[in-house]
């Protein structure tokens, strides 16, 4: 179980949010799971400590079995988003379509957008 496919259909990812929990990311995963994955997986949990080191973000589950899963959302590795270049006039523009597209904030890529450190 722990190196045979978790889920079977193809581009298929998890969500895990800032303010997800170690319960929340095991439903989450209970309702995409091939069976008897998810109790692997929990297992795994348990004994590697995943509540203390639960990182949000976009983790594929195609192609990956319940222990590169594992490693993949316990290390914060997640997979590619793809993202189109936004042809804004102003700044504070492209800070709002970026704030409606991510779970960060539009206040936060305005901040980033006037930061000469994060320019260079």
């Amino acid at each position: 179980m722990l190196f045979c496919r978790f889920f079977f259909e193809e581009g298929c990812y998890i969500f895990v949010d800032a303010d997800d929990t170690a319960d929340s990311v095991y439903v989450k995963l209970d309702r995409v799971a091939a069976p008897g994955h998810f109790l692997s997986f929990k297992a795994l949990s348990a004994v590697m400590g995943y509540r203390k080191h639960i990182r949000h973000g976009r983790y594929t589950l195609t192609s990956v079995g319940t222990l590169q899963l594992f490693r993949n959302m316990r290390n914060g590795k997640q997979g590619p988003v793809a993202l189109s270049s936004l042809l804004c006039v102003h700044p504070t523009i492209s800070a709002g379509k970026l704030g409606q597209s991510f779970e960060t904030d539009s206040a936060t890529f305005a901040r980033a957008f006037h930061d000469p450190a994060f320019l260079r």
